[in-house]
């Protein structure tokens, strides 16, 4: 939905953001970063505060998806969940995205596996629900009890560790699948939260996670996205009068620079992607 009130960029916008809850001071930082970033570039004068906010959502936007994580709180929910629930969270205005199941295969519990799975999203913030949804009528589907649940909230990698205190029968849904040796698809469902925790840096104790090069990595991107919306010449000159004048943009040093606080210098396995996900390798 496009903006229409210039006196507030998030009038007629349905677009919320985890890194800036100030959208006035925001804008402001911004429009400041861009006069000393910038320079003579650009006319900062006809570049609205609409247009900044807009760069502002986009780089934000785009940073997630860099990232393979959420700035801000984000419930998951089965791709087959009922769609009351989905009606539910967008009345509420909470984000939410959609997932598959994992499979139910018996090698989970094979070995030392510990029924793993490694969720796709993280960090985790709460998790709602471990359920094993069967095919067959016949087999009641069957949750998991928390005390089962192993979780790594940082990376999101879950394993199961079945105890005592919860009855497993031969009848039970659960003990059928594990003992029956058959793969069901797509029968593992989980409902979660995650996302980063006060990734805008607005709450400060000892034990906060800062993201202050976070937030500043975004507005770059949104700096990046105004000049580029301009179509500047790599470099141009002006004579009059005997003197000159000449200005020169390098739009790769500037991706580089934001690049590596992304992902790290070139060879390097670091950034802000490897202090979100831990670092990334192949084991042959």
């Amino acid at each position: 939905m496009a903006m229409t009130d210039s006196t507030d960029p998030t009038s007629g916008t349905t677009m919320v953001s985890a890194l800036f809850p100030d959208a006035a001071c925001a804008i402001a930082d911004l429009r400041a970063m861009l006069s000393m970033s910038a320079g003579g570039l650009i006319n900062l004068s006809k570049v609205s505060d609409t247009t900044l906010w807009n760069k502002l959502m986009a780089a934000e936007a785009e940073a997630e998806r860099i990232l393979k994580t959420f700035f801000g709180a984000v419930e998951v929910l089965p791709d087959n969940c009922d769609p009351s629930e989905i009606a539910a969270f967008e009345a509420a205005g909470t984000r939410y995205t959609l997932v598959s199941a994992f499979d139910y295969d018996p090698d989970l519990f094979r070995n030392d596996a510990w029924g793993y799975m490694r969720l796709p999203f993280a960090p985790i913030q709460q998790l709602h629900s471990v359920k094993i949804v069967f095919p067959a009528p016949f087999l009641q589907d069957y949750t998991v009890p928390e005390d089962w649940i192993r979780l790594d909230s940082k990376y999101g990698d879950l394993q199961l560790v079945p105890t005592t205190t919860a009855p497993v029968t031969p009848v039970g849904a659960y003990a059928v699948a594990m003992w029956g040796g058959t793969v069901y698809p797509q029968a593992v469902q989980m409902r979660y939260r995650c996302g980063l925790t006060n990734a805008s840096g607005t709450v400060v104790t000892s034990f906060a996670q800062h993201w202050n090069d976070l937030v500043d990595v975004v507005q770059r991107m949104a700096i990046m996205k105004l000049l580029r919306m301009a179509f500047l010449p790599t470099s141009a000159s002006i004579s009059a009068d005997g003197l000159s004048q000449s200005k020169s943009f390098d739009y790769k040093v500037w991706q580089d620079g934001i690049d590596e606080v992304l992902k790290g210098g070139k060879g390097a396995n670091g950034g802000l992607f490897v202090q979100i996900h831990g670092a990334m390798g192949l084991v042959g």
